[in-house]
């Protein structure tokens, strides 16, 4: 009975050690960018606030099973906050993985959420 129950422990021991052994994530900067749409001297804008936005996919042995866009994450960014543009972007490339050949990767992008302001006479 001892030695059944130590080959049980060992058994989950191993399956744990495997588990942690195979899992993990990837983060690599993806770039920067002053703003993502051209701003120019003229143009006269109010931040909103920090803004983040996501797009990812499920990835089969780390290859990802559906199109992913840094724009996908810049539009859910601007959708969050009611935001015309980002300013000071940044981008990074996420790649979580799991022990089966299944992960996750995701965009993430990152900066302040703009609004234009409008000249109402003209």
């Amino acid at each position: 009975m001892a030695q059944e129950k130590r080959f049980r422990h060992a058994a989950v021991g191993g399956m744990l050690l495997l588990v942690a052994a195979t899992s993990g994530c990837l983060n690599q900067g993806g770039g920067l960018a002053p703003s993502t749409l051209p701003i120019t001297e003229r143009d006269v804008y109010t931040v909103i606030g920090p803004a983040v936005g996501t797009d990812g996919t499920i990835t089969l042995f780390s290859l990802p099973l559906l199109p992913v866009s840094g724009h996908g994450a810049i539009q859910e960014a601007k959708s969050k906050t009611g935001a015309d543009g980002l300013v000071d972007v940044t981008v990074e490339n996420q790649l979580y993985l799991y022990p089966l050949p299944i992960g996750y990767y995701r965009i993430k992008v990152a900066g302040k959420a703009i609004k234009f302001q409008r000249d109402m006479a003209n």
